[in-house]
Formats: C-alpha cells, sequence, structure tokens
C-alpha cells in the first residue's frame, strides 16, 4: 500500500512537533541549589537573575517561593546578633534557608561535621545549608563569637 505525498507530509509535520515538544520538555531551568555548601555565595533576596540565554519566561519577574525546610533568620545591627540560641529542628540532609538582615557583611561558622561556614553581605540576603550528620550543631557569628541558634539534627 502507497501513501499520498499529502498524508507523508502531515506525518512528517505531527513528527516534527513531536520532537520540538519533546526537546523543548528536556532543557534546563537554570535554577541551583547551595544545599551542601553552605560557603557558596548568599543570594540576594531583593532582585532575580537570569543568564542572557534565558527564555522570556524564565527572565520574567516571579514570586518568592517558600522554602520547603525550615528558615533560621539572622539580624544583625550595632554590633548586637539575633536571635541567641534559638533551637530549630531540622532533618538529616535536610534543606536549612537561612536569611540575613545585617548592616555589615560577616560569616557564621556551624560547627558540623564537617564544619561549614556561611559569609553573608551587608543587607538582605539568604543561603542554604544541610547537615548530614544528626546531633546537635551550634551555629555561632563568627565575629561576635554568639551562638545564633542551635540546630538539632535527627
Amino acid at each position: 500500500m502507497r501513501t499520498s505525498p499529502a498524508r507523508t507530509s502531515v506525518s512528517r509535520v505531527v513528527a516534527g512537533m513531536f520532537a520540538a515538544a519533546v526537546l523543548a520538555g528536556c532543557g534546563s531551568d537554570g535554577s541551583a541549589s547551595a544545599s551542601g555548601s553552605a560557603s557558596a555565595s548568599p543570594e540576594p533576596t531583593a532582585s532575580s537573575t537570569a543568564s542572557p540565554s534565558a527564555t522570556a519566561s524564565q527572565s520574567e519577574p516571579t514570586k518568592p517561593s517558600k522554602p520547603a525546610g525550615p528558615v533560621l533568620e539572622v539580624r544583625v545591627a550595632g554590633g548586637e546578633v539575633s536571635p541567641n540560641g534559638q533551637r530549630v529542628r531540622v532533618g538529616v540532609g535536610e534543606e536549612l534557608t537561612i536569611t540575613f538582615d545585617a548592616d555589615v557583611p560577616g560569616e557564621l561558622h556551624v560547627h558540623s561535621t564537617p564544619e561549614q561556614y556561611v559569609k553573608y553581605p551587608a543587607g538582605s540576603s539568604k543561603s542554604t545549608l544541610s547537615i548530614e550528620m544528626p546531633g546537635v550543631v551550634d551555629v555561632e557569628d563568627h565575629e561576635t563569637g554568639v551562638v545564633v541558634a542551635q540546630l538539632e539534627v535527627r
């Protein structure tokens, strides 16, 4: 049985559209996570970043998403750091989001195994980290030595 040229053209168009749809679904969304690497540079919360090769839908402003895991809010103002000794429950390997509102840049020292450091700039920013071993982990402000939080990792 022989197919007509019109039917062959329609089949090619449908096959081409299917291939384009499959390839479009395989692209990267451009997002990255710093979980497991708390020394990664913090992300400013007031701006959105898009690579030059981003598509129009990726470069449009989006609503900030709510972090999936626990959040620790750190404020540094006039040499004072808060909170002071707050207990935060975190699951092993779960992502902890730390938000910063700081009048000076600084660094948190996370007494995990292995130790981690979280640098933050002056202004508003956020960073993430995860702890891979259960236990109680102190998080202290490197400059003042204040224990900001104790992470109960289970």
